[in-house]
């Protein structure tokens, strides 16, 4: 699944492929041997941009069904993890990014997706700026337990 969403764009570029016959080429792998959260949110990472890709592949008559390689392994993953078969923020913003300089800030410019359904920086823009917008409320998110707890130990002095 990795090797073939790292190719995408090129597949899409490259009349003598289709990415309808490159997903049927697949092997049905099993599901059941990802175990780990981190494991299955990959999995559910990759079957979506391989899903939506599939689907997608002729924009103007989007595909009306997925091959059992692509079908069967997604909602095994997706139920495993309690969520749809499709791509969701979860997986293709919060768990999919890295920084460029590791040791560098925590905004736009020093981050991008791991994988994506294809190289535009508006895409990776697209999905990186709701994980930005959930850092930014760290600090309310802190407040308000801090507060809760306050409230329910009755030691108002940290609401201060």
């Amino acid at each position: 699944w990795m090797e073939l969403v790292k190719i995408l764009e090129n597949i899409r570029k490259d009349i003598t492929r289709s990415i309808e016959e490159e997903v049927r080429c697949l092997p049905l792998l099993d599901h059941e041997l990802l175990h780990s959260e981190a494991e299955l949110q990959l999995a559910h990472l990759l079957l979506s941009c391989l899903g939506m890709s599939y689907i997608h592949a002729t924009p103007s008559s989007p595909a009306q069904s997925l091959p059992s390689q692509l079908a069967i392994p997604w909602y095994g993953v997706s139920s495993k993890l309690g969520i749809p078969p499709i791509i969701v923020h979860s997986t293709i913003s919060l768990c999919n990014w890295r920084k460029l300089d590791p040791s560098g800030p925590m905004d736009i410019d020093n981050l991008t997706l791991l994988y994506s359904l294809d190289s535009s920086r508006d895409l990776e823009v697209f999905f990186l700026i709701p994980l930005l917008v959930e850092l930014s409320s760290v600090p309310a998110v802190r407040a308000i337990i801090t507060a809760q707890l306050s409230l329910a130990r009755s030691t108002k002095a940290d609401l201060l």
